[in-house]
This record gives C-alpha cells, structure tokens and sequence, in this order.
C-alpha cells in the first residue's frame, strides 16, 4: 500500500496496513530554516522540496501544507483587507515603518464611502524566521464594515492558473509518497478575527448578532473563491483554521454562535469529495462532539498539555 493510498484509505474509515505517520513541518522558519539555514525562506519551491526531502530521510507518509507559496496575497490567511489589489473605489497607500524586528505596513483605503485603515506586521525572529499578522484591523464600526462588503476586490483571475501549476510541481514531486495538503482560508470566525477586534469579536455574537452574522457571511463569501481555486487545482486536503473560536469559548456558544458558519464553509470545501482538515492548536476536548456534526474529515491537532488539553 502506498502512503497516498494509506492516507485516503484512513480518511474515509477504511482498513489499512497500518496507520500513517507523518511529520508536520512548516513550510517557512522554524525547523527547515534550523536544517537547511542555506535555503532562502522565501524561496517557497526550495522550501516544500526540503520538506519532501527531509520526510523521505524519515521514512514517513509525506504530507506537505503548502501555506506561503500558494496564500498570496498573504491576507487572505494571515488577515486584513487586501491592500495588495487596486480598483476603481478602492485606492490603497501604504508606508513601510521599521520597529526592531518588526516590518509595519501601514495601509489607508480610499473609498467613495470612507477611509479604513489597517496594520500589517511582520517579525522575524530568529533569523530566517517569520510571523506575520495584522495588528491594527481594519473594521472597526458596523459602516467599515459595509464599505469592506460594497468594495474589496474579489480573487485576480490569475490565482487560478497560478494555484494548479504550484500544486502540480508539488503533487509531481510527492508521487505517490503522500498527499497535499493546502491551508485555504481560514474558517468564518477565524477570518472574522483577522478583521475586527477579538476584544470585540468573542462578544459581539450576544451585543450585536445582526453586525456578527453579517461579518460572518462576508468572512466566507470573501474567500469562496480562493477555496473553489484551491480545490479545482489539485489539493489533496483543504486544511481550515479553527483555533480562534477553541475551547475556551465553550462548546455551548460555539455551537450555537459558530457551529452553523464553519459547517455551512466545511460543507463548501468538501462538495467535491476533497476531505477538509479542521485545526484547532489550543483546547479541544470540550469540543470534540461539535467537530463531529462539522462533518469534517480530519481534525488536529490533540496535543497533550501544556500545548493543549488532550488526555
């Protein structure tokens, strides 16, 4: 049996040899810039052959997530508006500000309705080593909000071309090794919380639920294309951020508040029989049950404490 075929085959409850065994490597930083400090970290093919490379070494069933060689513009999984696309209503201006380690840009969008505004960061920390987030969001009033729905640009056209010939390169090079896994956009509330205050979010579901569940579907109609791309091009996994709403929020708002907004998403990835992969990396006990009636196929990551609260 192969690796691909012993991944799918325990996807679906099949019976297999035996289980797989993968190893999760991110595909800029941290362990490939400690193995192979050489390799540019934004040199993004590079990087992905190394993770293959350094798999087969271990004699593992590969499993590659492609994350920053194929998420660009970078804000649809790591936060913000996007200020890298222009249109017609939609003027951006941006200023680089350096802080030590960390590379601020600063964006304002003019539009017909108002201005927003927006910070995006990067650190780097060690050498090599990469996080990103948007540190000021940019939705911050109900009407930013209306403006963002009324004239963000949609997907360029290009993505779609460009997703399937970097999945193929990979997916040319797994063979029949393993599988890929690509992060498509995260989950509503996550995309939510990459938007407005999660000071504001965790509690704008009982303050406000018209505001919430309007933010809610424009987190998911935003990145419904980027998905579809992602899937028409070839990914083996659609892996789905779903750590912001974890444990902590308790299973009974989650069901209740977030539960019919990543479902009605899952159900979206997985149309075309790609299984999607729901990551939560805090606790996730108390929510086991409600990742069942998900229906999503895979579920991560059940670490034990102190990284989580696995028993």
């Amino acid at each position: 049996m192969t690796s691909r075929e012993r991944f799918f085959k325990t996807f679906n409850g099949d019976i297999v040899d035996r289980m797989p065994v993968a190893v999760f490597i991110a595909d800029q930083g941290h362990f490939i810039n400690q193995m192979y400090p050489d390799v540019d970290p934004f040199d993004f093919a590079a990087i992905l052959s190394k993770v293959i490379e350094i798999q087969r070494q271990l004699g593992a069933d590969i499993f590659v997530r492609m994350l920053y060689d194929i998420d660009d513009p970078i804000h649809i999984i790591y936060g913000g508006l996007d200020v890298t696309h222009q249109k017609e209503n939609w003027e951006v201006s941006t200023e680089e500000i350096t802080k030590g380690n960390t590379i601020i840009k600063r964006s304002t969008i003019r539009t017909p309705m108002g201005n927003l505004t927006q910070d995006f960061s990067i650190f780097e920390d060690p050498k090599g080593t990469f996080m990103y987030a948007c540190t000021e969001k940019p939705i911050k009033t109900p009407e930013d909000l209306e403006i963002a729905i009324k004239y963000e640009p949609r997907m360029p056209e290009a993505f779609k071309a460009e997703a399937k010939q970097k999945i193929k390169r990979v997916k040319d090079e797994l063979g029949d090794d393993g599988i890929l896994g690509v992060w498509a956009p995260h989950g509503p509330f996550n995309n939510s919380s990459q938007l407005i205050s999660s000071d504001d979010l965790y509690s704008l579901f009982y303050e406000d639920f018209e505001y919430y569940e309007r933010l809610m579907n424009f987190s998911m109609d935003r990145i419904f294309d980027y998905t579809a791309a992602m899937d028409d091009a070839g990914a083996d996994v659609l892996c789905v951020g779903g750590n912001v709403p974890g444990g902590f929020l308790g299973r009974r708002a989650y069901d209740e508040y977030v539960l019919p907004f990543e479902k009605r998403y899952i159900d979206f990835c997985q149309r075309n029989g790609t299984p999607a992969m729901y990551h939560n990396c805090g606790e996730i006990m108390n929510l086991v049950e409600s990742y069942k009636d998900l229906g999503v196929k895979i579920v991560e990551t059940f670490s034990p404490p102190p990284l989580s609260d696995t028993n």
